[in-house]
């Protein structure tokens, strides 16, 4: 496939705990222009950057009686986030699926997992997670608008915004703890 450096196994079964209803999750790594036209035989491509900017397009398929998700990751941005986390720096985006947003320090190119899990190095843990005053800051600032809707009346944004914070502490504690 042109363009393809690598393709990692994640998700449920990379981590061992899948189950027959489980998917196979792809990561496909690559670099420059990429070539789809073999994956869009077997399902639905979205092409880079129609997903945005982390995982910034992927393929819905069917391999036989197997559904197969497929991320795609542009290896250059890959490669500038790491340097970035590298001097303790991240920016968070939002992305479907993940409620306080998804940090762009996440699977760095020198990982050994299939998974995509953090790196087991004291380095890595200290540089990607050196900020949990961010993720508080980011929290409180959720728990004012929680307030606010919830003088409203307005339900769910004042559920939707505590729901946030919680994840925001979630990802401040494990900062903490270098995970």
């Amino acid at each position: 496939m042109l363009g393809a450096v690598a393709v990692v196994l994640g998700g449920s079964r990379a981590l061992g705990s899948g189950d027959a209803g489980s998917d196979w999750d792809l990561g496909l790594y690559y670099r420059g222009a990429i070539d789809l036209a073999a994956l869009a035989a077997r399902g639905v491509v979205y092409p880079p950057g129609s997903w945005g900017r982390v995982m910034n397009g992927g393929a819905w398929l069917r391999c036989g009686g197997e559904k197969v998700d497929v991320i795609l990751r542009d290896l250059d941005a890959v490669e500038h986030w790491t340097r970035r986390a590298e001097h303790g720096e991240f920016e968070v985006d939002a992305l479907l699926g993940y409620l306080a947003g998804f940090r762009r320090t996440f699977c760095p190119r020198n990982s050994r997992r299939a998974a995509c899990s953090v790196e087991k190095s004291r380095r890595h843990r200290i540089h990607r997670c050196s900020r949990p005053s961010r993720w508080r800051f980011y929290r409180s600032l959720s728990l004012d608008y929680a307030r606010m809707h919830a003088r409203r009346g307005n339900r769910v944004g004042a559920t939707g915004q505590a729901a946030k914070a919680v994840m925001e502490e979630a990802h401040a504690i494990l900062c903490e703890r270098g995970q």
